[in-house]
C-alpha cells in the first residue's frame, strides 16, 4: 500500500530485515553477509535477492548488531552536528584564523600524489588492471581529470578564499549536501557503496573543518611518534589480511588465461591454489565445484563429481548461512547417486536440497528442482507440497514481475502433478 512499488519493495527489505536483528541482536550476521540472511528471511512478494537493504541503518544493525551498528552511525551523525555548529565571535576577529597557505611546489607534488595514489589503487583493486585499455579509461582518464581539478584549486589563494568568503556559503552548502546525503541513503545504497561513501566523508570532513566552536588544540611532541605507530599497525594488519586475497585474484587471472588457452586442467589446479591461498572465501572453493562440473568428461564423470562434491561441501563449511551451497551439494550428491544407483546417497541429496529450500524458502526455482527430485524418489506427498508452494509464491508477485513462472516450468509442474496422480491411482488401486 505504498504508493510506489520500488518503495513498497524497501518495506519488504526492511521488515525482513528486522526479523533478522532479531535473530542475531548482539553481533549482527557480520560485515558482507547481509544477502544471505535475507534470503532466509525474503517475504513471498519481494522478488529481488538483494545484496543490501537499501537503507543505512538497517544494514549497520544487520550486520553489526545493535551495538556495533549504533557505533557505525555514530559516525556521520557526529560528524554532520559537528559541522552546524556555530562560529564563536572570536573567530570572526581578523587574525584570529591561521593561514595555511602552500607553496607552489608543495601544491605540486600533493597533487601528484593524490592521483598517484589513485592511480594505484584502480590498479590493484578493481578490474582496472585486468587490461591496458581498461586500466587508461577507468584510471589514467579520471586521473587526470583529478589533477586538473585538484591542483588549480591547491594553488590559487583567490579560489580558496572564494569558497568561504563573505558568508561561509560553501560551508553550509557542504553541510546542507552532506545532511541530504544521509537522508537519502535511509533509501539507498550511498553510504555504503566506496566510491560516493569517500565523497560524503571528504565533503563533511571539509565542512567539519570550518565548523565553529570547539577549543584550540595544541599536538603534543609525543602525538606524531604514536600516531606512526598506529599506522603502522593498521597497515601491518592489512597487509596481513589482503596478502591471500592478492595471491588468490593473481591465481584466478592465471586460471582464466588458461581457460582462454584451452587447458583446461592447468586451469583447476590454479583454482584449487587459488582456494587455498584464501582459505576463508567460500567463492573460491564453490567456483572449484563448479569449474569441475562445466568441465567434467564422460570417461571420469565419477572421479570429477566426488573432487566437486568435496569443494562444494567445503564451501558450504566457509559459508554455512548461505543456501547455494547447500543446493550445490545437492546436485552434485544427485548425480552421484544415480550414477551408483545409491538409495542412501539419493537421501542424502535430498536432505542437502531440503536444508536449501529452508534457507532460501521463496526461491521457486529451487523448490520445482526439489519437487522434480522427491518424485523421482517416490515421495509423492513431499512433491506436492513443494509444488504448492510454488504456486502460492507465484501468486504473491506483481502481474507484471519477471519473477514469475515460465510457460515451461508451468510445463514441468503439470507433469510433476500428473506423474503424482498416476501414481497415486496406481497405489489405491
Amino acid at each position: 500500500r505504498l504508493p510506489t512499488k520500488t518503495m513498497t519493495f524497501r518495506w519488504h527489505y526492511w521488515t525482513a530485515s528486522a526479523e533478522i536483528v532479531r535473530d542475531r541482536p548482539l553481533l549482527g550476521v557480520g560485515p558482507g553477509n547481509f544477502a544471505d540472511a535475507y534470503l532466509h528471511r525474503r517475504r513471498p512478494a519481494a522478488e529481488e535477492a538483494v545484496k543490501n537493504p537499501h537503507n543505512a541503518v538497517v544494514h549497520a544493525f544487520t550486520e553489526f548488531g545493535l551495538l556495533g551498528g549504533a557505533a557505525y552511525l555514530a559516525i556521520p551523525v557526529v560528524m554532520l552536528v559537528g559541522m552546524c555548529r556555530p562560529r564563536s565571535p572570536d573567530e570572526d576577529r581578523p587574525g584570529s584564523q591561521p593561514t595555511s597557505e602552500l607553496s607552489p611546489r608543495a601544491a605540486v607534488v600533493l597533487g601528484c600524489v593524490a592521483v598517484v595514489a589513485m592511480l594505484v589503487a584502480r590498479g590493484l583493486f578493481s578490474d582496472a588492471g585486468a587490461d591496458p585499455l581498461l586500466f587508461i579509461f577507468d584510471a589514467v582518464l579520471p586521473g587526470i581529470f583529478l589533477a586538473v581539478g585538484l591542483v588549480p584549486g591547491l594553488l590559487d589563494r583567490d579560489l580558496k578564499a572564494a569558497l568561504d568568503v563573505p558568508t561561509g556559503a560553501s560551508r553550509i552548502a557542504l553541510a546542507a549536501g552532506t545532511a541530504g546525503f544521509l537522508l537519502h541513503s535511509m533509501v539507498d545504497i550511498s553510504l555504503w557503496a566506496p566510491a560516493t561513501g569517500l565523497v560524503f566523508y571528504v565533503a563533511a570532513g571539509g565542512a567539519l573543518a570550518h565548523a565553529g566552536g570547539g577549543r584550540p588544540r595544541v599536538l603534543r611532541r609525543w602525538a606524531i611518534p604514536v600516531a606512526i605507530i598506529c599506522m603502522s599497525v593498521v597497515v601491518a594488519v592489512l597487509a596481513i589480511i589482503w596478502r591471500p586475497v592478492y595471491r588468490k585474484a593473481m591465481l584466478y587471472d592465471e586460471a582464466v588465461a588458461a581457460i582462454v588457452g584451452g587447458r583446461p586442467g592447468v586451469a583447476e589446479r590454479l583454482l584449487v591454489q587459488a582456494a587455498q591461498a584464501d582459505p576463508l572465501d567460500p567463492l573460491a572453493a564453490g567456483d572449484v565445484a563448479r569449474f569441475i562440473l562445466a568441465q567434467r568428461r564422460e570417461d571420469d564423470l565419477r572421479e570429477c563429481l566426488v573432487r566437486a562434491r568435496r569443494w562444494a561441501v567445503e564451501a558450504h563449511s566457509l559459508d554455512p548461512a548461505a543456501a547455494r551451497w547447500r543446493r550445490l551439494a545437492g546436485e552434485i550428491e544427485w548425480r552421484l547417486a544415480e550414477l551408483d544407483d545409491d538409495a542412501e546417497a539419493r537421501d542424502e541429496a535430498l536432505d542437502w536440497m531440503a536444508s536449501a529450500v529452508e534457507r532460501d524458502p521463496m526461491e521457486m526455482r529451487l523448490r520445482l528442482n526439489y519437487a522434480e527430485k522427491l518424485s523421482e524418489a517416490g515421495r509423492l506427498r513431499e512433491a506436492t507440497d513443494q509444488l504448492d508452494a510454488v504456486e502460492h509464491i507465484n501468486e504473491q508477485l506483481f502481474p507484471e514481475s519477471v519473477k514469475r513462472l515460465m510457460p515451461h516450468e508451468w510445463d514441468r509442474i503439470d507433469r510433476l502433478r500428473s506423474r503424482a496422480g498416476q501414481q497415486g491411482l496406481s497405489s489405491v488401486g
